[in-house]
């Protein structure tokens, strides 16, 4: 590619793999040997099996396939198991179902993979330079099959650290369409405690590390520790007391102590046979399991009070971080796949610099605010590109407060909701500075009719008088309001679904103590501005009011989000005029748990279908439909669109040829930055301007909807994210662009933040908003340093 000096390029942490060009890779098919269930449960099964073949049984990577008319898995050819050989597994009401390894070999052309066996490909890659830094023990650990950490601590001799921080060089490899294979790479940071378990004082324990030790929070939500014993570590999570020391506590399954499995595992700790022996669970099938107190060490997160003065910070410039790759990447020698050396690039994929402009937003009374005078065409590069983006930015909330709301709706009653305990002055002060800013943005002040305090303390984190609270209020006031409840600070997050539940059919808004406390201190006016400005955009979206809409037309006339969490599902339906109309609703998952939840077939069919017929009956156009799907895209959820569809287009809601179209938009996805690279003699690396993108394929697109250039690059600043976007079902082609376009135009209708670019669509964003408590429980591919920003951000209005 020829450059012109300065010239602005795209870069993305890619990196190319050479010497396995024209290699067929082969795979062995695995066949399930019993009728399976064709029922709501069986790709949530398939999937169960693969995970526990990976893991439990056959130590490789197994994925499922659609490539036979049986239900199947596929592997490595080379992996180490018998032709033959019958593997047992659980499946419906106690049935064991049988998995056989077959002969079968199938010789996959990198070109003509399907998208299941392109990842299988990039998994056997992997392995190999996992195994290449598997041998390096001597220098790091590893806490996931493609993360690995330095051995010793980048803050090793600072004195000053409460916590050591450990860089860790995240990987993952990528075949595109074409046949190009590319290493993607990333720097993460891990916060481990100097001092262990067994050094922390009773009020340490109630206090630094009350997340990880309450056995009241459910384990999977527990944070973690990290068992130290020298050159192993590995992650767990505290599960109890024993009551005993490694001396005496005897593990069932091995018949030795504690400290016997100890002195012959790892001879070279010394450990003090009166250390207590405490039990663990690292989220396998083991139970039993125990540790000495003294190698549980907690890690932190930037929640976490010790993160703030740390000397090695979350975020990284993206010169630091690429220098950081590349330290890693020389370790990347004498890599081998079926007996051909490869080798890996130390060169960024570059390409031609590419970026959507932000929309137009139309505010009240038809006031337009565009990032420049003439939009020209997606991509196009404008004189003060980077000035046109920033200054239509900082003009979000100006333009609010001097045009009003597109929409503005009669805020109804509203009755406060609070914890016992929380002063009155406090209370006052914080309700007064919230009806300034309402009466600011609207010009309408908010009308309080009443104050009910709810019970906390012991006993009380799942909510229980709060909600009891609640539906006295319901009873008592028959006409509709808007519940506005101060969160006490140590609920459990089911307590907010539950709360949602109980307000059903009213207008809520949620608000941690924390945030309400900053805001009615009004001697620290700049910490609780952007607070009570968000909160008030928070009621008044909630109660109706469109801060600003799109003011152009989508590529797609209709946007499904979807999302599930702890059992619950969110759906949002955008349509109309860039998708300014908005229908909401909820349902449930067929499975409970943290991961692997899908969609129940019956409800998702009537939900979509049942909602089109609506927006059809109100006389909007449906040639289009797009669903966006926070995570996995189950077959069994892909046949209930096909039949809602169908049915659509029998009673001609749809036209036959109205394209259908599924994109997974996934947050936590292969580790890849964007950058814009400057050409030398600058020769910088800079962060994305906001709505930079990278095409790979016809089906999957990078986007990073944050990023401030200059402000970011400087010492001690961060790197945007990414967003990937993949397009896994289509009824007609479409195009990959024009959906990455539409998602990042999405993410603009982040009323209740307006001033912090959001990394999602709000297709997915409301979801989130929907299921979770606050977004301090949302888990970041990176944890960020604590800051201003940061909080707004984590504890806005948005609860």
């Amino acid at each position: 590619m020829k450059t012109s000096p300065n010239q602005k390029l795209l870069a993305a942490s890619l990196f190319p793999i050479s010497g396995l060009q024209g290699l067929p890779f082969k795979l062995r098919v695995l066949r399930v040997m019993d009728a399976l269930p064709n029922d709501n449960y069986r790709p949530i099964r398939l999937q169960g099996w693969a995970d526990d073949l990976w893991h439990g049984v056959l130590k490789c990577p197994v994925f499922t396939t659609s490539r036979f008319d049986f239900p199947g898995f596929i592997v490595p050819a080379d992996a180490a198991t018998e032709v033959g050989r019958v593997i047992s597994l659980p499946g419906v009401a106690d049935k064991e179902f049988r998995i056989e390894v077959t002969d079968r070999i199938l010789e996959i052309d990198p070109k003509q993979a399907r998208p299941e066996e392109r990842d299988l490909v990039g998994k056997m890659i992997e392995r190999v330079i996992s195994d290449r830094l598997n041998s390096l023990k001597s220098k790091f650990w590893r806490t996931e099959w493609t993360l690995y950490f330095h051995l010793l601590p980048e803050n090793e001799r600072e004195t000053r650290d409460h916590v050591n921080a450990y860089r860790g060089f995240k990987f993952g490899v990528v075949l595109l369409e074409g046949g190009e294979l590319l290493l993607a790479t990333d720097i993460r940071t891990k916060y481990i405690g100097r001092r262990s378990l067994a050094q922390c004082s009773q009020a340490e324990r109630e206090s630094a590390l009350a997340r990880h030790l309450d056995l009241e929070i459910d384990i999977e939500d527990r944070a973690t520790f990290v068992r130290d014993n020298g050159s192993a570590k590995y992650s767990c999570r505290y599960a109890g007391p024993t009551g005993q020391t490694i001396s005496q506590y005897r593990i069932k399954e091995l018949n030795q102590t504690v400290l016997e499995f100890y002195a012959k595992n790892y001879p070279r700790l010394r450990l003090d046979p009166n250390d207590a022996a405490v039990f663990f669970d690292s989220g396998g099938k083991k139970k039993d399991m125990a540790a000495p107190a003294s190698r549980m060490f907690p890690v932190f997160t930037t929640e976490d009070e010790s993160l703030r003065e740390c000397s090695v910070k979350p975020q990284m410039t993206p010169e630091a971080r690429v220098q950081e790759i590349h330290s890693f990447l020389g370790e990347l020698t004498g890599l081998n796949y079926a007996g051909r050396d490869f080798s890996i690039g130390r060169e960024l994929v570059t390409r031609e610099r590419s970026i959507f402009l932000p929309p137009k937003l139309e505010y009240g009374k038809g006031n337009v605010l565009a990032p420049y005078p003439q939009n020209g065409k997606t991509g196009g590069v404008l004189p003060d590109l980077e000035k046109a983006i920033a200054d239509w930015r900082f003009s979000k909330v100006p333009m609010l407060y001097q045009h009003g709301p597109y929409f503005n709706e009669p805020l109804p009653d509203v009755v406060f909701f609070y914890p016992d305990g929380l002063p009155r002055d406090i209370r006052e002060r914080f309700l007064e500075q919230l009806d300034l800013e309402i009466l600011k943005q609207t010009g309408s002040k908010m009308n309080v009719i009443a104050r009910r305090s709810y019970r906390i303390g012991q006993g009380e984190r799942s909510g229980a008088s709060l909600l009891s609270t609640i539906k006295t209020v319901i009873g008592e006031q028959p006409g509709m309001f808007l519940a506005l409840v101060a969160l006490w600070d140590r609920f459990f997050d089911s307590v907010h679904p539950n709360l949602k539940e109980a307000v059903k059919g009213r207008p809520s808004q949620c608000v941690t103590e924390r945030v309400l406390r900053t805001i009615a201190n009004t001697a620290d006016p700049m910490r609780a501005t952007g607070r009570v400005r968000n909160l008030a955009l928070g009621v008044l979206i909630t109660a109706g009011v469109q801060p600003w809409v799109l003011l152009e037309e989508l590529h797609h006339d209709v946007y499904i989000g979807i999302d599930t969490l702890h059992g619950r599902v969110s759906y949002h339906f955008l349509f109309g005029k860039g998708g300014r109309q908005v229908l909401t609703s909820f349902g449930a998952a067929i499975k409970r748990g943290r991961t692997q939840e899908s969609l129940d077939k019956v409800e998702l069919r009537t939900k979509i279908e049942s909602t089109l017929r609506e927006i059809h009956q109100a006389g909007h156009p449906l040639r289009s439909v797009v669903v966006h799907r926070d995570g996995r895209w189950w077959k069994r959820e892909s046949q209930a669109l096909k039949e809602a569809v169908s049915n659509l287009i029998r009673d001609k809601v749809l036209a036959t040829d109205c394209a259908i179209g599924v994109v997974e938009i996934r947050k936590s996805h292969f580790p890849v930055r964007l950058f814009t690279k400057v050409a030398p003699p600058a020769n910088q690396l800079l962060n994305p301007l906001p709505g930079t993108y990278l095409v790979l394929d016809h089906q999957r697109a990078l986007l990073s909807t944050t990023g401030r250039p200059g402000a970011w690059d400087k010492s001690e600043g961060r790197t945007a994210g990414t967003l990937l976007l993949n397009l896994v079902e289509s009824s007609r082609p479409m195009d990959i662009g024009a959906l990455t376009e539409d998602a990042y135009r999405l993410t603009h209708l982040n009323w209740s933040a307006p001033d912090i670019e959001i990394s999602v669509p709000v297709t997915i964003r409301w979801n989130d908003d929907a299921l979770r408590a606050s977004l301090v429980s949302q888990q970041q591919e990176e944890d960020e340093t604590y800051d201003e920003t940061n909080e707004t951000k984590m504890e806005g209005a948005n609860v």
